[in-house]
């Protein structure tokens, strides 16, 4: 008994002296990092208890696996106890000093070598001096001091604590059905023709809209980030800060609560939560995060590896989970599914995160490989080459595509059902996206403002079968408004937008938040960007999708040698083969093809060659150009990297002939090189 007495104390401080450290080297940072990045609770779809719960995992969880491993060994081996448990010591102060050795500008080994000599020396002096371990214990205090300033003092707290708002009881004298479609990531540089009218040979459906609806041609968003313009347009207001939280608590006067008294409810939110849980039922995460508790403790144990790991950078930003739906046209089918003919008036509402990347799919619907924003040359958050952005603006406009098959499905269905001419019908956007060399492809700079601004706004009518061009000043918080009159919904709320068939505004400047990833900043503590409108508009105007023929082969036609792709490669063929070999990473799906298959891995491409960057390439499929693309990233061993996507009209069913090739001359007077490639 008396050896009973004298382990159990000894095992709990112990456990007190992995406590402390594991909470600063695991808790703290992970609390630091969920509390800048909060709306991740709303992707996980959270309830409050269980943030409160993975609050205390963060706090207990390390150092009970650390002091249940090391006492399991002692019971088996009791003289090597205090062997194992000085390592584990050693083994969390290692991580905290590679933590901290992080903010300087070492490299790989250094740190790793640092890390590993401080958690040496950390055993040898957790070993002899007992001053050592008295004071871990003391640091016992700081994890739940760590574990309470989250829950209680970070914007985390009014995911626990605070009460969403009801339904109001506004008078609706015009009910009619409401679609409304926010789309994501959707610049209307991207529809357009370079005469300011839509591409209607790239794009169809969003052209056989626009001609039964009012296009608001000048329609700006006030927020770049979708956390804070997706409340805007369901609120009309504008963002409070870049901090507050897309959720119903935070945004009480929506859409939602101004028609929830008396409208069904049919709501599927991708990244918000501004439809109070009482009005919409919740609906799983779309996004690229895990489901349930399970789930978001297996992404928060992957947000602090990749924090501690020392292949980071030292001004390590984590830049969400939650930020893309991998399954987007899944999505969308399952939002048409739910559109149904209703006995009373009804919201649908649906959050696309299409044409957001990732960058994945095809016009037809079908889906290519997704690769990792890096890969197709993002450094950060800025494209790292002219070229690199050439090649990602192609894959967003393939995705407008699919985009704009999605808004021709939409209009059958609610033909179909009898309800397209009665439905009042929204389609806009959150914010845009831009395509320039060493700037953001979010953040604002001074040449990408009106790529980012500037988003469509498509307001058809109930009854409404004349389609017009509006070009007055409108902005995202204008929609809410505009909805309310038009159901001549009775409220007394006031908004910041206004009625876009009302009177018009005269004012043209363009209000944006400010935004941690923006080039351009405001001066002072402004929260708030100011652009010229008149400026940002014409540039909107004069932009063009894909200039070229007007065949469907104009996306794939880009940089040099734009002109060979459609075409048959051999007249071009030179007899010498090129000096440089090559990888192909699709090369194991080419004999095997179906060209109606949903998933098309087949269709973009990846590898890498020994040639310098800058090298033009052609791969034909069959006989035919299907794609020019660069080398733009460098790769390892004095190899570069290329990628691309191939014109999939080029494929045929079955096994395929695909040639890799350098093109060398002039795009007048092109030769074409032979290259040898494997997988």
């Amino acid at each position: 008994m008396t050896r009973r007495q004298s382990t159990a104390p000894r095992e709990l401080v112990l456990f007190l002296e992995l406590f402390g450290i594991c909470g600063i080297a695991v808790a703290q940072p992970t609390f630091d990092l969920l509390a800048k990045n909060a709306a991740l609770f709303i992707a996980w779809r959270a309830s409050g208890f269980e943030i409160v719960a993975l609050a205390l995992c963060l706090v207990f969880a390390p150092a009970m696996m650390l002091w249940a491993a090391g006492a399991t060994i002692g019971a088996v081996f009791p003289l090597r106890r205090m062997t194992v448990h000085v390592l584990s010591v050693a083994a969390v102060l290692g991580v905290i000093a590679l933590e901290l050795l992080k903010s300087t500008s070492l490299g790989y080994w250094p740190l790793v070598v640092g890390a590993v000599t401080i958690a040496i020396a950390a055993a040898v002096t957790t070993n002899r001096w007992q001053a050592i371990r008295q004071w871990l214990r003391y640091l016992a205090i700081a994890p739940p001091l760590f574990a309470a300033l989250f829950l209680a003092a970070s914007p985390v707290t009014s995911l626990i604590t605070a009460s969403e708002p009801r339904a109001s009881n506004t008078r609706i004298d015009a009910p009619a059905r409401l679609v409304m479609i926010v789309m994501d990531e959707f610049p209307t540089m991207s529809l357009l023709d370079g005469t300011g009218m839509i591409d209607a040979n790239l794009y169809p459906n969003f052209a056989k809209f626009a001609a039964t609806s009012n296009w608001f041609r000048n329609n700006t968003t006030v927020a770049p980030s979708t956390e804070q313009a997706i409340p805007a347009i369901l609120t009309g207001q504008y963002p409070k800060a870049e901090s507050t939280l897309p959720t119903a608590t935070e945004h009480p006067n929506s859409l939602f609560t101004l028609l929830g008294g008396s409208y069904d409810l049919n709501v599927q939110e991708a990244v918000t939560s501004i439809c109070p849980t009482q009005l919409c039922k919740r609906t799983p995460s779309r996004l690229n995060v895990q489901s349930g508790f399970t789930g978001m403790v297996g992404d928060v144990v992957s947000i602090w590896r990749d924090f501690a790991s020392p292949n980071r950078a030292p001004s390590f930003r984590f830049d969400g989970l939650g930020s893309a739906d991998t399954q987007a046209l899944d999505t969308a089918d399952k939002f048409l599914a739910t559109i149904r003919p209703a006995n009373k008036p009804r919201v649908d509402f649906l959050h696309l995160l299409l044409p957001h990347f990732p960058w994945h799919y095809l016009p037809t619907g079908q889906r290519y490989e997704a690769l990792p924003l890096h890969t197709i040359g993002l450094d950060g958050q800025d494209w790292s080459s002219d070229w690199a952005a050439t090649m990602g603006r192609q894959r967003h406009l393939l995705q407008v595509g699919a985009a704009d098959r999605f808004i021709g499905q939409l209009i059958d269905r609610l033909t179909a059902i009898g309800e397209f001419d009665n439905s009042m019908i929204v389609v806009t956007a959150d914010h845009g996206v831009a395509f320039k060399a060493k700037l953001p492809f979010r953040g604002v700079a001074e040449t990408t403002y009106p790529d980012i601004l500037w988003t469509p706004m498509f307001v058809k009518l109930p009854q409404q079968r004349t389609g017009s061009i509006d070009d007055r000043i409108a902005l995202s918080i204008d929609a809410l408004p505009t909805i309310a009159a038009t159901l001549q919904a009775k409220s007394d709320w006031k908004f910041d937008g206004i009625n876009l068939y009302g009177p018009k505004r005269t004012d043209d400047q363009r209000k944006l938040l400010r935004w941690e990833r923006n080039a351009i900043k405001p001066q002072g503590d402004d929260s708030y960007l100011q652009f010229d409108g008149v400026a940002g508009f014409a540039d909107v105007l004069r932009a063009q999708a894909a200039p070229g023929p007007n065949d469907l082969l104009r996306l794939q036609r880009v940089g040099p040698f734009a002109g060979l792709v459609g075409r048959d490669a051999q007249q071009w063929i030179s007899p010498a083969r090129s000096n440089a070999t090559a990888t192909l990473d699709q090369y194991k799906w080419f004999p095997k093809v179906d060209v109606f298959a949903r998933r098309v891995p087949w269709n973009d491409v990846h590898g890498f060659m020994t040639a310098p960057v800058g090298t033009n390439i052609a791969i034909s499929i069959n006989g035919t150009v299907a794609g020019v693309f660069q080398t733009s990233l460098v790769g390892a061993n004095g190899t570069s990297e290329y990628w691309g996507v191939l014109a999939n009209t080029s494929f045929r069913l079955g096994a395929n002939d695909v040639r890799l090739f350098e093109i060398v001359g002039t795009a007048t007077r092109p030769t074409l090189h032979e290259i040898t490639y494997g997988a």
